[in-house]
């Protein structure tokens, strides 16, 4: 009987600040017809094409610093390569807290890279940025997040919606307490309805 081993989900756990990722490994098998059994797992045939050397499904990682939870970065697929340093996310969630634990904001994208030593997240794609504070939503098509120069930022054309005003200019610029929330050079147009940040 041959067996082949399909390698469907990994999942990664927390490892605190400049830690890689830790991976752990369920595999399923398959009888698909007789001969010898296969000692190599066999991945399927879409993630061996992306030529990844380690792919994790249900990505789910802490982001800390002294011990206290900055943020959790979520995501439904992983890619990682030995001669990089970044994981490349399909649809990245970041969700980032204050102090006591409050969700802060919340960030959604198509794609994306984060770097697990840096803790810096490039998103890309459909970008939406909800900042529970103020009930704002940016929509961009890149946002960088950097905490360790307290900074999200974006280079390309952005909107900022929030109650009874939306801004349009070219770049985006914010502290991570999102106290200075600033768009591009661009255009202000009043609303005079609510908040644009829906959950």
């Amino acid at each position: 009987m041959v067996i082949k081993k399909h390698l469907y989900r990994l999942r990664s756990g927390p490892r605190g600040r400049g830690r890689s990722f830790a991976a752990a490994i369920a595999l399923s098998l398959l009888a698909v017809a007789c001969g010898e059994e296969e000692s190599t797992p066999v991945a399927s045939p879409p993630l061996l094409e992306t030529g990844a050397d380690m792919v994790i499904q249900g990505l789910r990682h802490l982001i800390t610093l002294d011990g206290i939870k900055e943020g959790e970065i979520f995501a439904d697929t992983a890619f990682f390569y030995r001669d990089s340093s970044l994981y490349h996310l399909r649809k990245p969630e970041l969700i980032l807290f204050t102090e006591s634990g409050a969700r802060r904001a919340r960030i959604t994208a198509d794609r994306g890279r984060f770097n697990p030593n840096t803790r810096e997240m490039l998103a890309q794609g459909g970008v939406i940025l909800v900042i529970t504070e103020g009930d704002k939503r940016v929509e961009s098509e890149e946002l960088h997040y950097n905490p360790n120069g307290d900074r999200i930022w974006s280079d390309s054309a952005t909107t900022m919606i929030e109650p009874g005003r939306i801004s349009e200019g070219f770049g985006f610029e914010s502290d991570l307490n999102f106290r200075r929330t600033v768009v591009g050079p661009g255009s202000i147009r009043n609303t005079g309805g609510g908040g644009g940040a829906p959950d």
